[in-house]
């Protein structure tokens, strides 16, 4: 590498640092990187969604996916922000019902709007 091209690397390294800098001195920046996606788009949901999942292994390819299931045979439950013009989209995960539950309580005290919809799921 020449002497110019070392110093170009080390003038892009040092920007990106202090971009990092910047953003990790700066609270804003901070409560935004610490903040679920999610979160900062709460007005697109209407409602709440709570389900168990299975997760399942795929023996040939070794490859992990999960969906819904029975509550007898999750593994876990995840709440799903059910959005204004239809659909889901995935919040969080948690071990039991209870946790699950006790979560979309607390977002739909936060965010009256949620209750729009509401909280639907198993019981």
């Amino acid at each position: 590498m020449s002497v110019s091209g070392y110093a170009g690397s080390c003038v892009l390294i040092f920007n990106e640092w202090h971009e990092r800098r910047k953003i990790m001195t700066n609270p804003i920046e901070l409560a935004k990187a610490a903040t679920p996606s999610w979160m900062m788009d709460i007005q697109k949901y209407d409602g709440l969604e709570i389900s168990p999942v299975r997760e399942f292994k795929d023996a040939a390819s070794n490859q992990t996916h999960c969906e819904r299931c029975q509550p007898e045979e999750a593994d876990f439950w995840s709440i799903f922000g059910h959005l204004t013009e239809g659909g889901a989209e995935y919040f969080e995960d948690f071990g039991c019902e209870e946790d699950a539950r006790a979560f979309a309580a607390k977002l739909l005290k936060v965010y009256p709007h949620l209750n729009e919809f509401g909280l639907t799921g198993c019981s």
